[in-house]
Parts: C-alpha cells; sequence; structure tokens
C-alpha cells in the first residue's frame, strides 16, 4: 500500500474554486465536480518527480484549474489517472495549472497546446 496523501482543501472548497472561475453550473456538473478533482489531482500525481515534496498545495490549487478547464470544454492534451483518460486542447488554466507544477514535475514532461 502506497502513501496516503491528503488535500489542503475540502471537496466542498475545490467545488466553490471551480465555480467562481467558470460561473454558474448545472446540478450534474456541479454533482461530477468532486470526482473531477479527485480524478485531476491524481493524473496530475502521476507526472510528479519521484521523490517529490511541498507540492500539495499547489496540486490541489492545479486540480482545481484543470477541472475549470475541463468543464468549460477545453481539457489538457493528454490526462490519464488510471484506466480514465482524455485527450483534446488544453484552455488557459491548464496552462496556469501545469505552470504551477512545473517545479516538481517530472524532468522533460512537455505539455504542449493544440
Amino acid at each position: 500500500q502506497g502513501p496516503v496523501h491528503r488535500s489542503m482543501m475540502t471537496a466542498e472548497e475545490k467545488t466553490a474554486l471551480v465555480q467562481m472561475l467558470v460561473g454558474s453550473l448545472s446540478q450534474a456538473q456541479l454533482a461530477l465536480l468532486p470526482s473531477l478533482c479527485q480524478g485531476a489531482q491524481a493524473g496530475l500525481r502521476e507526472q510528479l518527480r519521484p521523490g517529490a515534496t511541498g507540492y500539495e498545495e499547489v496540486l490541489d490549487y492545479a486540480s482545481v484549474l484543470l477541472v475549470a478547464d475541463w468543464v468549460q470544454g477545453g481539457v489538457p492534451e493528454k490526462v490519464t489517472a488510471g484506466d480514465f483518460s482524455i485527450s483534446r486542447s488544453a484552455g488557459v488554466h491548464t496552462k496556469t495549472a501545469l505552470g504551477l507544477l512545473r517545479p516538481w514535475l517530472v524532468e522533460g514532461f512537455a505539455f504542449r497546446g493544440v
């Protein structure tokens, strides 16, 4: 069993931040936000350098930024979390998220918008 990763923000705080970034959302979208944030965080975590530390708070914000782009119709070029994978062009929030995480990302990881 791997290490336990704790989020600095609650699911409710992440949902509120996504709503602030994108505006009004349908009830169906709101219901999906916690799962989307968790999936975004898992996908980003897979891109971190082995042994990286001190990234947890940044990871929370980065996952919120990714989800904001997802619900607005833009998603990263490729994000994979377990068996779940998404590919498309990146929005401004995604580029910001990956920029914030740059110090902790695996060397050589490149993100290119389409």
